[in-house]
């Protein structure tokens, strides 16, 4: 959620027919996840659409998304709608996300009824729709187990990849990580982190496929 200055709406930068464009944030989006089933995902603003572009020269659509409950969902859109109409400040945005007003979450509940819900698709997901050979092709990529709590699941990987880039330095420049980070060395490594200890990059992020 985002207003700039004068209480105007901005939205957040995705990828569509494969260039930049801006679009409101909290978009509800079906997703189909092979093995797994269908469930909601919601628009949110992140780098990976802009570094995917030039990674992978996606050409079709590219977003970030995330799981929310529908309640949740419906009261994040109407903060959203409160800020950009300027009756909320910025402060008082951040407030409401914060301590949530009783009478505002029991409206929110309500309306999340119409709202899409998760689902039993996996927490941590990458999933891409293509073709291959004239047919259309789903593939999925998900993690069974993360280092405890948001801190370890967000510190630890971003070390080990700090650790990869010291000992083999990319040319100079500015990267995507998805450029210049080896995926299965970061994930070999990520495992002796996770509960369980995946005896395996593909046990730790199993690929999955489907129509």
């Amino acid at each position: 959620i985002a207003a700039a200055p004068n209480g105007t709406e901005v939205g957040i930068r995705v990828v569509e027919e494969g260039r930049l464009v801006e679009r409101a944030p909290l978009e509800a989006v079906e997703i189909d996840y092979p093995d797994a089933g269908r469930g909601t995902v919601y628009t949110v603003g992140h780098p990976e659409p802009l570094t995917l572009l030039r990674s992978l020269g996606v050409r079709g659509r590219a977003a970030n998304a995330m799981l929310l409950r529908p309640a949740t969902a419906a009261y994040l859109k109407r903060v959203g709608r409160d800020l950009d109409a300027g009756v909320l400040s910025h402060e008082a945005a951040a407030a409401e996300i914060l301590a949530p007003r009783k009478a505002r979450g029991l409206a929110s509940a309500v309306r999340g009824l119409v709202h899409g819900g998760a689902g039993a698709l996996p927490p941590f997901f990458a999933l891409l729709r293509g073709e291959r050979g004239g047919r259309g092709v789903t593939v999925g990529c998900h993690v069974t187990a993360l280092p405890p709590g948001m801190d370890g699941a967000t510190a630890i990987p971003a070390a080990i990849a700090a650790s990869m880039l010291l000992h083999r330095p990319p040319a100079p420049g500015v990267h995507a990580p998805e450029a210049v980070v080896d995926p299965d060395v970061l994930l070999a490594a990520l495992a002796a982190h996770c509960p369980g200890t995946p005896a395996s990059v593909d046990a730790l992020a199993p690929v999955v496929e489907g129509a």
